[in-house]
């Protein structure tokens, strides 16, 4: 039995600002979040050179970790978190990427439900 609350939120679901989110916001973040990684993924290239280091040398040292006993440069640490930073966004990007696809099938198919329930009430 379909109630009341559920037809408001089907509606929710399929409102104007809704789709325009779906259609602009979520393409716009995902650009953004793929800009940003990409720059820091620059930023720590830069800061590998500064502390002697080839972006190989430090994606190397920092899939092996930091050992609690050695020093490190302040410009390593930060390249190392800068890489990680923007790896992180880089992948987040890909799961929106992804994902973005099944909001968009998501949103017809309610807006298919509450036609046929409109359809069926009047």
């Amino acid at each position: 039995m379909v109630t009341e609350n559920d037809i408001r939120v089907l509606r929710k679901l399929t409102s104007k600002s809704m789709r325009i989110f779906a259609w602009l916001g979520i393409p716009l973040f995902n650009v953004i979040l793929l800009v940003v990684g990409v720059l820091n993924l620059h930023l720590s290239s830069r800061l590998a050179h500064m502390a002697g280091l080839t972006m190989r040398e430090l994606f190397d040292r920092s899939l092996a970790g930091i050992a609690l006993s050695e020093q490190y440069s302040g410009s390593f640490l930060r390249a190392e978190e800068r890489l990680q930073t923007g790896l992180m966004q880089i992948a987040f990007s890909m799961v929106f990427f992804i994902a973005w696809p099944a909001v968009l099938k998501r949103m017809a198919r309610n807006a298919r439900i509450l036609d046929s329930l409109s359809n069926r009430i009047i």
